[in-house]
């Protein structure tokens, strides 16, 4: 059967519908529809902290509801994080954008967040028992980190570091200037000292927006689906060589100095997340990410009975 989840996130909209069925107790999860609207529903967080549900949000909720009806979806779920947990105008937003979806949204607790992240990450992919994990997710509002031995959750938590967080707070200067650059450093250094105890990883997971944005350009073609970027090996080298790339260029002129090619508000957002990446992984030791594709929207889907 057809199950569809609808995330809410601080800088963008995504939608999943996949087909679920159980073999032998096994979850089967195949993505039939899978993308994401960059609408910046918290673009404004920061210095008002209130949600504005634009008209790119209220139109992009039509679309989905019409590829909804098209796939003869049997059950939709409806989730929110951080941008409607940190909104003091979080309940009129919600009655807003409810009415214009026409079902309830559920805004989960960071550690449902970080639950459901894992049980995505786990689908169709083998855990070792004997390994440890480390899933990282990196939104527009916060970073989610879930750490498990094997199927096990250890502990999760979330940092106030998130991609169009941190880009409206730092970078005002288009391009950012070096003191700008240095001052966000500097905030992400002091938010995540609290993974340096995390004990050697076997293997990181990294999801969201911006590492799949680096992977597309890492792979360096033009248009490739999403599903191309999971499991691909991102690289400290190579998030490195893309900041030095856009160094001195504007936002909107990021597309012209690569092969792939972004949505315009990704553009904006591309470079704090890169740095939230980059700083993440040295304080980790780690040399690389694993880009995973499957977040929260898979893990509520396998949640539901078939």
């Amino acid at each position: 059967m057809k199950i569809a989840a609808i995330d809410f996130g601080t800088n963008s909209l995504r939608l999943l519908i996949a087909d679920l069925s159980r073999q032998n107790g096994r979850i089967e999860l195949s993505p039939v529809v899978s993308c994401a609207v960059i609408n910046q529903l918290g673009k404004n967080l920061h210095e008002e902290k209130n949600i504005e549900p634009n008209k790119k949000t209220i139109d992009t909720i039509k679309e989905y509801k019409s590829l909804i009806k098209k796939h003869h979806v049997t059950k939709t779920f409806a989730l929110a994080t951080s941008v409607f947990r940190d909104s003091p105008n979080s309940i009129q937003a919600k009655s807003t954008i409810e009415n214009e979806l026409k079902m309830p949204i559920n805004i989960i607790s960071s550690e449902r967040e970080a639950e459901l992240m894992f049980k995505g990450i786990c689908i169709n992919r083998k855990i070792r028992p004997d390994k440890k994990y480390l899933c990282l997710d990196i939104g527009g509002g916060s970073c989610e980190f879930i750490l498990s031995n094997g199927k096990t959750i250890d502990k999760s938590f979330s940092l106030p570091i998130g991609c169009l967080r941190s880009k409206n707070r730092f970078l005002k200067t288009d391009p950012p200037t070096s003191a700008e650059i240095r001052n966000l450093e500097t905030h992400i250094d002091t938010i995540i000292p609290t993974i340096k105890d995390i004990d050697q990883i076997d293997k990181l997971f990294a999801f969201g927006g911006t590492v799949t944005s680096l992977a597309k350009i890492a792979i360096a073609k033009q248009e490739i689906p999403i599903t191309d970027t999971e499991n691909y090996p991102l690289s400290k080298k190579e998030i490195e060589t893309f900041l030095k790339l856009v160094s001195n260029i504007k936002d909107n002129q990021i597309n012209h100095h690569i092969t792939a090619n972004l949505d315009p508000d990704r553009q904006s957002v591309i470079r704090s997340g890169s740095l939230i990446v980059l700083k993440i992984l040295d304080c980790l030791s780690q040399s690389e990410a694993t880009v995973t594709n499957q977040g929260i929207l898979y893990g509520i889907i396998s949640e539901c009975e078939t």
